[in-house]
């Protein structure tokens, strides 16, 4: 019910279902009826465990296919931002050898701080992280990263990280889930520049699956068209070659799986 009418909580719906007759039927509670309290329906959650909704995912998805409404050929993967229910007054300092999170005491003040995922952490919500679409202040999110069967747009796959998670470090992981859980063969795929890493395009193609994600660049376009004018990639040496006939080699790999190719005789690095 929370998820069908869009309740933003337990707790506001516990206290819509007292007089909201609709959502007394729907929970099948009789007028009289006492309604759970919020924090009740915290617990079951939580002594349930992730394992069991899991499983009723999987049975819908599974029925789903049954009924010829998905068969996981084509399918879409895109990333959205979730706010996690913590302010960021609730980041403190992460906690140092021997101590421990609860007893750190939150500053009052948070105007002026300097917030950052590697040296602070919410007290509140230990697994959400700073995050927020460029241009936009930063927040406290998860990421939902949401694969849809283009047949009938029907979610496959549902994925939940902390809001940092690079997008395309989690793709291939999210196809291998999809055929080993329904026994499917993914054939095609569809996602934004976020998922366009190289190892990722190239495993893509080596398993014969269609790809119609661009290529990682940069906000200002082509990085490679800007950076690289005059240069030729020599795939045998796995390198770029610049006008002076200069190889270059590989030099780092960061978090967005792009390599850095340097060269004592190269002005400046050439980024792919």
């Amino acid at each position: 019910m929370i998820f069908l009418y869009g309740i933003e909580s337990d707790r506001q719906a516990c206290d819509e279902i007292q007089f909201n007759l609709a959502y007394r039927w729907f929970c099948k509670l009789a007028i009289e009826d006492n309604t759970p309290d919020h924090s009740s329906l915290t617990k079951i959650r939580d002594r349930l465990g992730v394992e069991t909704f899991k499983n009723v995912f999987e049975k819908i998805v599974n029925i789903c296919i049954e009924k010829n409404l998905a068969n996981g050929k084509k399918i879409m993967m895109d990333g959205s931002i979730i706010k996690a229910d913590a302010a960021l007054k609730s980041m403190v300092d992460r906690p140092q050898e021997g101590e421990k999170l609860k007893d750190i005491v939150p500053p009052k003040y948070i105007k002026d701080r300097k917030l950052g995922n590697k040296t602070q952490i919410s007290k509140t919500d230990p697994d959400s992280t700073l995050a927020g679409k460029a241009g936009e202040p930063k927040k406290l999110a998860f990421k939902v990263h949401e694969t849809i069967d283009c047949e009938n747009r029907i979610i496959i796959d549902a994925h939940v990280t902390t809001g940092s998670a690079v997008e395309g470090h989690v793709m291939l992981g999210r196809i291998d889930y999809i055929e080993k859980a329904f026994d499917l063969k993914v054939e095609e795929i569809t996602a934004d520049r976020g998922y366009g890493f190289g190892v990722n395009l190239q495993a893509l193609q080596d398993r014969e699956i269609n790809s119609f994600v661009p290529r990682f660049q940069s906000d200002n376009g082509d990085r490679i068209t800007r950076d690289s004018a005059g240069f030729a990639f020599d795939k045998n040496k796995d390198c770029f070659i610049c006008p002076e006939r200069i190889g270059s080699s590989k030099a780092t790999f960061d978090h967005s799986m792009k390599y850095e190719f340097i060269s004592r005789g190269l002005i400046s690095p050439v980024l792919v």
